[in-house]
């Protein structure tokens, strides 16, 4: 497998550069509202490749390829959670009363002119020269990747034991999540969530470049990966939502008191995101085995 697993590696994080690349454009372009979202997820799911496959890596040039695909992801932070505010608010005015309704379109009115000096401090943390950097930390960490593939007798156990320590993780976080239900632990069980789905992502990757005879579970990884993915959404909702409650209460305590109306509606999309996450998380453990 280490020959078929060498090529997987390889082009899963040539792949990954490539999709992180392309976001990039979009965002220095102003493309289109999702770019900035996309740049962040290809940036996390790039760090998690190089993770998952640090066993074939180069470790000190793969830890500064995830450090700096990291920074970037994070320096992104705030102009996502704009377009969050900006996506997610609106869509509970038609349950306002007219004072708070008014409020709200105001301060989307106001969110909407600074856009664009947001989109252009967004589109000076994806430059070019960044990318160039990330990628040479890459071509780095996969320098001798073949020969390391080759040595390695125990490859395909140390990468399915990858894979079980996330989905450890992953169920003991969403475990502790769904007891709390506080903002914290819900967005902790998200991440971890990622993990255990780009790990999966990736060995099956490697399992589909597998010679002919070789042991090959791919197919049955499918469906749980897809199950993943429903429940980071569900999560992803509730975080949308909690970055909006942030948004919203230094917005009302400084400048609209009518905003606090929009608690309410608020809360109750919260608790119903909540019950989907629960239901997506049933049906992750009925799912195909790892």
């Amino acid at each position: 497998m280490s020959h078929g697993t060498a090529e997987a590696s390889s082009h899963s994080l040539t792949e990954g550069f490539a999709t992180l690349a392309r976001a990039a454009a979009r965002v220095r372009a102003d493309a289109d509202p999702d770019a900035i979202h996309d740049a962040r997820v290809a940036a996390r799911r790039l760090s998690a490749r190089l993770d998952f496959w640090r066993p074939l890596l180069n470790g000190r040039d793969a830890r500064r390829a995830r450090r700096r695909a990291r920074r970037l992801r994070r320096a992104l932070g705030f102009a996502r959670g704009i377009e969050v505010v900006l996506e997610s608010l609106p869509r509970l005015a038609p349950e306002l009363p007219p004072a708070a309704r008014e409020a709200l379109a105001t301060w989307q009115l106001e969110l909407e002119r600074e856009r664009p000096a947001i989109a252009a401090a967004a589109a000076a943390v994806v430059t070019p020269r960044r990318l160039d950097r990330i990628h040479n930390a890459i071509a780095d960490a996969t320098e001798g990747l073949g020969e390391r593939a080759q040595r390695a007798t125990d490859l395909p156990a140390q990468l399915d034991r990858r894979v079980q320590r996330r989905a450890v993780r992953a169920r003991a976080a969403l475990s502790i999540a769904f007891a709390a239900l506080d903002d914290a632990a819900l967005h902790e069980a998200r991440i971890a969530i990622k993990g255990w789905r780009y790990a999966l992502e990736c060995a099956h990757e490697a399992e589909r470049a597998a010679p002919a005879g070789e042991h090959r579970s791919h197919r049955a990884r499918t469906p749980r990966i897809e199950s993943l993915r429903k429940l980071q959404l569900a999560l992803g909702a509730i975080q949308d939502l909690a970055e909006c409650r942030a948004a919203l209460e230094r917005r009302a305590t400084l400048h609209t008191p009518p905003l606090r109306e929009v608690f309410e509606p608020l809360e109750s999309a919260r608790a119903a995101a909540i019950e989907r996450a629960v239901r997506c998380a049933g049906k992750l453990e009925s799912a195909s085995p790892d």
